[in-house]
């Protein structure tokens, strides 16, 4: 695929700024990040949205930072069935690491780490300070950053393991963007990013040596890894995730309304869309749960906008007890006095149960698919 050419925020909002859970957030070091907050099967369908998983720009609205663009599990959609993929030339096979994505950023005269949405999760601080510790790895990242490049790390830590433990903290290189053109540059093993890479001796991701038939079998057999990646010659990814990890995820086994929606809650329901399209499961109705989730949480947003708009004047006590009947009163009063706030655990607690029920998404399966859902 041809990724967007992106040099300033101007190239990119006017493309996504109708669709209302990708938001553009202004942080404090002046950096603008534009992230999808909640997402459906219609958020990503776009060349500029696939891009909305964290991009960066300055004060100035250049872009400073470009994380990995969006991509999908293999099944997960109808352009990454088997069949799609296969007619493709695939160029690039790595592990896929279970840890948590970072990526580089330019902020003034220095350079950080963050994670797509956030200067200062867990997740950001941690890795930023390992990257301090190291003289070549925050050499390489400020090498890059001050190149107009976005370095890609996976961050492994035992305080935050998801379903493989790591055996020590780590920063693994997964790539390098340009961040205008969007290309990956690591593709090319003549670039010269690979000079800046041996110069400073940066751990990169295993690359693995098989085709994609080998590594779809391998996937069902090998253990002790979430899975792999495969990247194409034109940039496009697709993941796919061992049968050993997906046990462990549970993923086939989540099959009523309301563990679908919790999934989506969470964020992980990706893994799980491949196996149900694998077992010929209703992915309409999987989707019309995942888009009344998104639904829900921006009606809610909205609600709570709209109380700041038109009141946020007022001070605390006013705006307490005109907002005291509402049940998102707390968010609202945070909104108001500009504290972050999530609302996926209001919804957990207070809507899950209510609004979605604990009927089968998968009803019948045929005898063959009987025996693949045992698996799991």
């Amino acid at each position: 695929m041809k990724f967007k050419q992106i040099n300033h925020i101007s190239d990119l909002k006017p493309f996504v700024e109708h669709k209302k859970e990708i938001y553009f957030t202004k942080h404090q070091n002046g950096i603008t990040i534009c992230c999808y907050a909640y997402k459906d099967a219609t958020t990503f369908d776009s060349i500029e949205t696939i891009e909305c998983r964290g991009i960066a720009f300055d004060e100035n609205g250049v872009v400073v930072s470009r994380p990995l663009h969006k991509f999908f599990n293999v099944g997960e959609k109808d352009d990454t069935q088997i069949n799609e993929i296969s007619k493709k030339t695939a160029v690039y096979f790595t592990e896929k690491i279970d840890g948590s994505m970072v990526a580089t950023c330019k902020v003034g005269d220095d350079v950080m780490l963050r994670t797509k949405a956030s200067f200062a999760s867990d997740t950001a601080v941690w890795a930023t300070e390992f990257m301090q510790k190291s003289e070549n790895i925050k050499n390489f990242c400020k090498d890059i950053a001050l190149a107009g490049m976005t370095a890609n790390f996976e961050y492994m830590d035992r305080r935050q393991p998801i379903v493989v433990i790591p055996d020590k903290e780590s920063l693994r290189l997964l790539h390098v963007r340009d961040n205008k053109t969007g290309e990956y540059l690591t593709l090319d093993p003549l670039h010269v990013v690979w000079d800046i890479i041996n110069k400073y001796q940066i751990e990169v991701v295993p690359t693995v040596q098989l085709s994609l038939e080998e590594m779809i079998d391998k996937a069902k057999t090998e253990k002790g890894i979430e899975g792999y990646v495969i990247q194409f010659n034109d940039g496009e990814m697709v993941k796919i995730k061992t049968d050993w990890y997906l046990q462990r995820h549970r993923a086939i086994t989540f099959l009523r309304e309301r563990d679908v929606a919790l999934l989506a809650l969470n964020e992980t329901l990706d893994d799980t869309k491949s196996i149900l399209r694998e077992i010929n499961a209703d992915m309409s109705r999987v989707e019309e749960i995942e888009a009344r989730v998104k639904n829900t949480l921006l009606s809610f947003e909205k609600e709570i906008n709209d109380a700041y708009m038109l009141d946020g004047h007022l001070d605390r006590r006013q705006f307490f007890e005109k907002y005291q009947k509402n049940p998102l009163v707390s968010f609202m009063i945070k909104k108001r006095e500009g504290r972050k706030y999530s609302l996926k655990d209001y919804f957990e607690q207070k809507i899950l149960r209510r609004d979605f029920n604990l009927s089968v998404i998968v009803t019948e399966l045929k005898s063959d698919e009987k025996e693949t859902a045992r698996k799991f």
